[in-house]
């Protein structure tokens, strides 16, 4: 059966099946435009259970609405969520628990190096991070040979450096729009290498990325803001102006515009679920108060669209695992939309 066999199956306004794919929907990985690749694992400010976030986000597609405002038809072109397996999982779970514990000893005030043990550790856990984010750029990468567009379900942030490293091999020059509290921009951190709080100066490594710009961020130190500031390839709105600019009377859509003017023609966009306020993340951890309304920030990303970037894919993370029901219902409406506006952006591509 082809795929347009198969869309003719679909009733949109039925129910539809438990069937272990994303909404329900008969395509398998091969009839989808859209792939959707998951990092199971993450570091100490994640929860306990960010293992089982795509099992979270699957059950919880079942009972979408097929139906989007921006974009209607576009579950006819295929989602694929593409869940990790046994292994991938326990690996991932290993890796969260041991990564926490590090980083929870760090800062502390202890040193690394006063603890032979601990640094050992720290090594093992940097070496486990690295192989992982191998794996998943070459998954990524066979992903994109073969024509596919590519979204990332990730623990913290930090889990997208894979994707971001083989769209840089892929694309010449593109710029990250970053939804979400922290600015990660920190050089160095009290923990594993690579963590949410230096995911952006891993990423801007990358020759191809040419802007970072960071949307709502509101949990940042004096290093960080100084680093934003002098450069040139940062832009920075932070929460508490955009609010404050709001209260001036500016309106959001002038507040979005300004952010969109900032980014080239194509765009990876990064979404850490704190970015959100806090009522849509009831259990995701260490994530500051304050935050966008949902459909704040559905139209920021939409004004992507209505200024015809490109989205070249994107990362969706944060999201806390089961059993937080209400947490899975937001993280897949959220991947839901995020897959549909990346889709339109390519059509033609």
């Amino acid at each position: 059966m082809d795929k347009a066999e198969k869309i003719k199956l679909v009733n949109p306004n039925a129910p539809r099946p438990h069937n272990g794919r994303f909404l329900g929907l008969p395509f398998e990985e091969s009839d989808a435009e859209t792939i959707v690749l998951c990092a199971p694992w993450a570091g100490a400010q994640a929860d306990s259970h960010i293992h089982t976030a795509a099992a979270n986000v699957l059950e919880a597609s079942y009972h979408l609405h097929l139906y989007d405002p921006d974009v209607p038809d576009a579950w006819q072109n295929g989602l694929f969520l593409r869940l990790p397996d046994a292994q991938l999982s326990e690996r991932g779970k290993q890796f969260r628990e041991r990564a926490a514990g590090l980083s929870l000893f760090a800062e502390s005030g202890e040193s690394p190096s006063e603890g032979r043990y601990v640094q050992t550790s720290f090594g093992e856990v940097d070496k486990e991070a690295a192989a992982l984010q191998k794996e998943l750029k070459q998954e990524a990468k066979l992903l994109l040979d073969n024509k596919k567009s590519v979204g990332l379900l990730g623990g913290d942030s930090s889990t997208q450096l894979g994707l971001l490293e083989a769209l840089a091999e892929r694309h010449p020059e593109f710029g990250i729009l970053h939804l979400g509290a922290r600015m990660g921009l920190n050089a160095s951190w009290p923990g594993p290498a690579c963590s949410p709080e230096t995911f952006f100066h891993h990423a801007l490594q990358f020759g191809s990325v040419v802007q970072l710009t960071l949307a709502g961020a509101r949990h940042c130190s004096p290093r960080e803001e100084k680093t934003a500031n002098g450069r040139e390839n940062i832009a920075v709105f932070y929460q508490h102006e955009i609010r404050r600019r709001l209260f001036r009377g500016h309106t959001y859509s002038q507040i979005c515009g300004d952010i969109v003017r900032s980014l080239p023609d194509r765009v990876y966009i990064s979404f850490d679920i704190d970015a959100l306020l806090p009522h849509y993340r009831l259990h995701s951890a260490g994530a500051a108060p304050g935050g966008f309304e949902f459909e704040e920030a559905i139209y920021l990303l939409k004004r992507l669209i209505d200024a015809e970037l490109e989205i070249i894919g994107f990362g969706l993370c944060g999201v806390a695992g089961q059993p937080h029901e209400w947490d899975g219902q937001v993280g897949a409406q959220l991947l839901c939309r995020l897959g549909n506006l990346m889709g339109i952006s390519r059509e033609g591509v």
